[in-house]
């Protein structure tokens, strides 16, 4: 019998000892998640004031150490030494819903799978997704015009939505799928949340993993047609894609790529545009400042207009990210013994070895 050093990363148990690092777990199994989900940064601030930079914490089940100093998230970022597993991190957490998008492979398998977005986001197609972008924002700040009021989270979803059904996946709106499919995103996204994690009927979480296999399916139904198609939406570039060796890449691996993207990419957007937003409402000048500058612009915008110069409203936008990001920590779990320690201050050390990381 192999030992557990000797076993795939992916199947070694993870360190659960943390008791030499100051923090605390708070509730049995659900640790401190409810205060994560209520204020990540007044809990991460509160944790920081208290123990400092490197503790411990119990968060949807795991225990793990928090990071909170930019100088370790360098680290654990580059990862030069290939010490940190992105997939092992986030396994125990969206392992069900993400399977198979690029946040659950590491290093040469991810370099690999990057090959299926090549052509999907070089400047050519980014200059065809700007246009089609443009017409459907147009199009929805129309409808918004002519209503006394909206609820802005609600419509900057449908947008999004939207610009991922046209863009990420073109479909005809007027199929009978598209309602469905806009169900399955949204019961994705609640069932990834939930705290009860069975899939079983009855549970978010069931109803969440009841979406995301409709999705594939639907992605793995349409795949043959966007090959022959002369389509230009980023599915359509994922299904002729080629590797290394000259062959299309697996339709499992595409579909499950559409899933965790379209999913990532419409639900931090809505949420990060709508906290922008809750700050622009409370800010006459800075209204007023962006309505001069924006009535500047050309009436169509251009790529490098969008993506290579620096305005006032993008800078509220990084401003909002900054103070509420979408995705408040990354997961990642050491995956080997490093030799090298990180000084904890407090007269503490860290070593990859011990435990899995927050």
């Amino acid at each position: 019998m192999a030992s557990v050093s000797e076993l795939p990363y992916e199947e070694r148990p993870a360190n659960r000892d943390l008791s030499h690092i100051r923090g605390e777990y708070g509730w049995p199994f659900v640790g401190k998640t409810l205060d994560m989900l209520r204020d990540p940064q007044g809990l991460f601030a509160h944790f920081y004031e208290q123990y400092g930079p490197v503790s411990r914490i119990s968060i949807t089940g795991n225990k793990c150490v928090l990071l909170l100093h930019p100088d370790y998230a360098q680290r654990v970022l580059m990862d030069r030494e290939k010490n940190f597993s992105t997939k092992m991190g986030w396994a125990s957490v969206m392992a069900d819903f993400f399977q198979g998008g690029l946040v659950m492979r590491d290093y040469e398998e991810h370099r690999i799978h990057r090959g299926i977005m090549t052509s999907s986001f070089k400047p050519p197609a980014m200059r065809v997704y700007a246009s089609q972008i443009q017409r459907i924002v147009d199009k929805a700040v129309q409808r918004w015009a002519a209503q006394d009021s909206v609820l802005f989270y609600d419509e900057i979803k449908r947008l999004l939505l939207d610009i991922a059904f046209d863009v990420f996946c073109w479909v005809d709106d007027s199929e009978s799928t598209v309602p469905k499919i806009s169900k399955a995103f949204v019961d994705m996204m609640e069932g990834a949340l939930g705290i009860v994690r069975l899939d079983v009927p009855g549970f978010d979480y069931h109803r969440g993993m009841e979406g995301r296999r409709y999705l594939k399916q639907f992605f793995m139904g349409m795949i043959e047609k966007k090959r022959a198609s002369s389509d230009e939406d980023i599915f359509a570039h994922f299904c002729k894609e080629k590797t290394e060796l000259g062959e299309y890449y697996d339709d499992e691996d595409i579909a499950d790529h559409m899933v965790f993207l379209m999913l990532a990419a419409h639900d931090t957007t809505t949420s990060a545009s709508t906290m922008a937003a809750y700050y622009l409402c409370h800010d006459d000048n800075l209204q007023t400042a962006l309505a001069a500058e924006v009535a500047e612009w050309p009436d169509e915008l251009s790529f490098d207009h969008v993506f290579h110069s620096t305005n006032g409203l993008i800078c509220v936008f990084y401003e909002t990210i900054r103070l509420h990001p979408p995705v408040p920590l990354f997961l990642r779990r050491t995956i080997r013994a490093n030799p090298k320690r990180i000084n904890a201050d407090h007269g503490r050390f860290w070593h990859p070895e011990r435990y899995s990381l927050g």
